[in-house]
């Protein structure tokens, strides 16, 4: 789906906003962010699957983060957080709670230890061999919550939630990785 949000595809959902929306959006774009650089956050969100409907949320929170950041995955772990009540709401299981895996200590650890700040960037320089070894052991895990059929996600701490998300895509892509 994150595919699908065109340049063209963005201007139309701008211009379908309402008029206080629009003049958020006017002051947004190319003001504080460029076009693409929204289109990014965007396209983000849809491939972790989290609606945009709430495109007025979602340009609030941009408004809010833009100004201290123009770095694309600050801003979308900036919105990601005013969009949590969405995202847990699409988590909850039949009981109203939402099944959450934790990482292991020394997991959760491995990654905090291995992201370094560069400037605004941070950087992930976990060894590929340890890398090897997480993934390999969170396959079975996901694919045994998979196979029960139950909605979970993966909960980790908020800086290492990126990287997480990126490696467990190779294990299954739709598993949702969430923070506190």
């Amino acid at each position: 789906l994150h595919n699908l949000l065109t340049y063209a595809a963005l201007r139309k959902l701008m211009d379908g906003l309402s008029g206080d929306y629009q003049k958020l959006a006017a002051d947004l774009v190319p003001g504080q962010i460029t076009m693409a650089a929204l289109q990014n956050v965007l396209q983000s969100l849809l491939a972790e699957h989290v609606s945009i409907r709430n495109l007025p949320l979602i340009l609030e929170a941009v408004a809010e983060a833009s100004p201290h950041s123009r770095n694309v995955n600050l801003i979308v772990e900036h919105v990601r957080g005013r969009l949590a009540q969405q995202i847990c709401q699409g988590l909850l299981g039949p009981d109203g709670f939402i099944s959450v895996i934790t990482l292991q200590w020394n997991w959760e650890q491995a990654f905090h230890e291995h992201i370094e700040q560069q400037g605004e960037d941070r950087v992930f320089t976990m060894p590929p061999t340890m890398v090897h070894d997480f993934v390999m052991a969170a396959r079975p895990i996901i694919q045994e919550q998979i196979a029960r059929g139950h909605p979970f996600a993966i909960l980790v701490s908020q800086d290492i939630r990126p990287f997480v998300r990126t490696l467990l895509e190779r294990v299954s892509s739709s598993t949702p990785v969430i923070s506190h």
